[in-house]
C-alpha cells in the first residue's frame, strides 16, 4: 500500500469515528429530550415553520387560514390529552413561523445504507438551520421543529400531503399542496409527524390502510364501518375494509389508547 493510500485510509477512518461520535451525541440529546418530555408536566415547545416550496408563491388566503388554525390544533391536542389525564396543562405549545424560501434544498431519503443515512442527516441539518435563520427560530427554545413545505395544488380534485420525521428526534418534515380547503389536512399530517418525534409509531399497514384495532379511532364502534374519526398515527378515516378517506377537519383527529400509551399519556392499553 502506498503512502497516499494509507493516508486516505487513515482519513476515512478518522472521518467515520467522528461521524459515529456525532451520531452518539445527537442520539443522547434526542433521547434526553424525549425523557424530559415523557412525564408531560410541561409543554413540548414546537416550532412549525412554513416553507414556500412553490414557484409562483403561496395563496395568501391559505397562509392566513393556516395561521388561524394553528391555535385550534394546539387546543384540540390539549382536549385529547385531557381525555387521558384529567389534570395537566398543554401537552404542546405550537408557534408558527414563516413563510420562508430557503436557498438550501430539502433532503430526500432514498436508501437505508449507513452513508446515505449520515448524508441525509447532514442535509437535513443544513436545511433546518437555513430555515431557522430565515424564520428567526431559536432552535434551542424548541424541543421539536416541524417544517411544512408547501406548494400550490396541482389538481383541484386531489390535494396531497406526506411527511417524514426522526423517530424520537427533534425534526419533522411535511410536504403539502396548500390551499384554503387543505389547511386542516396539512395540520393533521403535521400532527402525525409531531407525534413521531415523541416516539409514536405508524398505525397503518403496507397497503396504507389503518391496522385494526390500534389504527382505528373507535375500534369498538358497531357497526365498525364507517369510522367517524381518524387515529392520529393512521392515514385516513376507514369507510370499509378496503377504502379510506383523507382527513378534512382537525376535529376528526383522535389520539387512540395505543398511541397515548406509547408516548406516555396513558398506561399500557388493557
Amino acid at each position: 500500500m502506498t503512502d497516499a493510500a494509507r493516508k486516505r485510509q487513515r482519513y476515512h477512518l478518522r472521518l467515520l469515528l467522528w461521524l459515529l461520535l456525532l451520531a452518539l451525541v445527537l442520539l443522547y440529546g434526542w433521547n434526553r429530550e424525549l425523557r424530559l418530555a415523557s412525564d408531560w408536566r410541561s409543554p413540548t415547545n414546537v416550532a412549525l415553520v412554513l416553507v414556500d416550496a412553490s414557484s409562483e408563491g403561496l395563496d395568501p388566503r391559505a397562509v392566513a387560514l393556516l395561521q388561524e388554525r394553528v391555535p385550534a390544533l394546539q387546543e384540540h391536542l390539549h382536549r385529547e390529552f385531557r381525555r387521558y389525564r384529567s389534570r395537566g396543562g398543554l401537552p404542546f405549545r405550537i408557534d408558527l413561523f414563516g413563510p420562508v424560501t430557503p436557498d438550501v434544498p430539502a433532503p430526500r431519503f432514498e436508501d437505508t445504507g449507513l452513508w446515505e443515512l449520515v448524508a441525509y442527516n447532514f442535509r437535513l441539518w443544513r436545511f433546518s438551520r437555513r430555515c431557522d435563520e430565515l424564520a428567526g427560530v431559536d432552535a434551542d427554545a424548541f424541543q421539536v421543529r416541524v417544517y411544512l413545505r408547501a406548494r400550490a395544488p396541482r389538481s383541484r380534485e386531489r390535494e396531497i400531503a406526506e411527511g417524514a420525521s426522526q423517530q424520537g428526534g427533534p425534526i419533522g418534515l411535511v410536504d403539502v399542496e396548500l390551499s384554503e380547503s387543505s389547511v386542516d389536512f396539512a395540520l393533521f399530517v403535521a400532527a402525525h409527524e409531531l407525534f413521531h418525534t415523541r416516539g409514536a409509531s405508524d398505525r397503518y399497514g403496507p397497503d396504507g390502510l389503518a391496522t385494526f384495532p390500534e389504527g382505528f379511532a373507535d375500534p369498538r364502534r358497531r357497526p365498525l364501518f364507517p369510522q367517524e374519526n381518524i387515529e392520529v398515527m393512521a392515514r385516513g378515516r376507514p369507510l370499509d375494509a378496503y377504502k379510506e378517506e383523507a382527513p378534512h377537519a382537525l376535529e376528526q383527529l383522535v389520539v387512540g389508547p395505543w398511541t397515548a400509551a406509547e408516548i406516555g399519556w396513558a398506561q399500557l392499553v388493557p
